[in-house]
């Protein structure tokens, strides 16, 4: 398995030969455009027809930045809730108390 980071500009860079795949995808996973912009960015800057299945594919990619962005908030809420809790029972805090306090059952 490889795994391939790459760093996207919150802004769209602009079409040059030198970036031009950085700008495809920014340009299909920023949250900022609409799958009809990308559609049309694809179809006149990189000159692909935007068929059917493509249209569906870039529908749903065009979710998946705010779904990650989502997911990593969701993630880092659930860590510094975890060291909360931690924290807490370090503290003495009975379960019952963390449980009152976090919301959560005494299971949980």
């Amino acid at each position: 398995m490889y795994i391939i980071l790459l760093g996207l500009a919150k802004n769209l860079p602009p079409y040059t030969e030198k970036n031009k795949l950085h700008r495809l995808l920014g340009a299909l996973f920023t949250n900022e455009l609409t799958a009809d912009e990308k559609i049309s960015i694809i179809e006149s800057e990189y000159n692909i027809e935007a068929k059917n299945e493509l249209r569906k594919d870039v529908r749903k990619v065009s979710g998946l930045g705010e779904s990650l962005v989502e997911s990593a908030a969701e993630e880092a809420w659930e860590q510094r809730e975890i060291k909360f809790i931690i924290s807490m029972n370090e503290k003495g805090y009975t379960i019952e108390q963390i449980a009152d306090v976090t919301e959560k059952s005494k299971e949980k």
